[in-house]
């Protein structure tokens, strides 16, 4: 008689990845520690990332009931915004580090041509 198949979950206990530091780990603790990682890097950065499983299966040439199973867990991390976000007003003609449409809800500071920092009236 047959023994019962494994299931999705009962596999990846049983298989083992190499992790990002070169060192043999069960897939299972593999996907959750990436998991963590990324989602650390999301909460940090606040932008979106991807965990990515890969199993590979390959039949050998020179066997007809034998399977290899190859895992792979990896991330795509989020990345640091190299940019700053400002405004611009061709009304006000300058650069501003709150939006000028809002102007009249609180006092602005204007960068001038010289890169200071200075109020500007609150009204459009």
């Amino acid at each position: 008689m047959l023994e019962e198949a494994m299931k999705f979950e009962e596999l990846i206990g049983v298989l083992h990845v190499i992790d990002k530091g070169d060192k043999m780990k069960p897939l299972n603790k593999a996907i959750q520690q990436e998991y963590e990682n990324l989602v650390q890097k999301i909460n940090e950065y606040n932008t979106g990332g991807e965990l990515i499983i890969k199993l590979k299966f390959v039949i050998p040439k020179d066997t007809k009931n034998e399977i290899e199973i190859v895992p792979e867990v990896t991330s795509k991390e989020p990345k640091r915004s190299k940019r700053n976000r400002l405004y611009r007003d061709g009304r006000a003609a300058g650069i501003f580090i709150d939006n000028p449409d809002q102007l009249h809800i609180v006092d602005v500071r204007k960068i001038n041509s010289d890169g200071e920092k200075k109020k500007i009236n609150s009204k459009i």
